[in-house]
């Protein structure tokens, strides 16, 4: 039986652009992001048919001031969202509160 590169017996595999930029992203933010008071989810959305074209340092700053204007002790109804746009890409984020907040390293 064929395998794909990770390795499953008779699975094959399709490239998965999202999940490829959502990889890409959410590697930036665990290097770049200093503030550990949150987890941030990610969802992505590409244009179909096309590349994203962004510098990871991009997001990376526009999640850092997000999330210093959030207080982390306020408990809202729903995780607060917002949504950051470069070419041919979406990032939607939502802050989860980190159980015992730890302050930005």
């Amino acid at each position: 039986m064929p395998s794909d590169s990770a390795g499953t017996m008779g699975v094959m595999t399709e490239p998965n652009p999202e999940y490829e930029v959502h990889v890409r992203v959410r590697d930036a933010l665990e290097q770049g992001v200093r503030d550990r008071r949150f987890f941030v989810w990610l969802n992505i959305r590409l244009d179909r048919g096309t590349e994203p074209e962004f510098e990871d340092r991009e997001v990376v700053k526009y999640v850092e001031e997000w999330l210093a204007s959030l207080d982390p002790d306020d408990r809202p109804n729903s995780p607060p969202v917002t949504v950051w746009e470069g070419p041919n890409v979406e990032v939607r984020l939502s802050a989860l509160r980190h159980r015992r907040h730890p302050a930005p390293r």
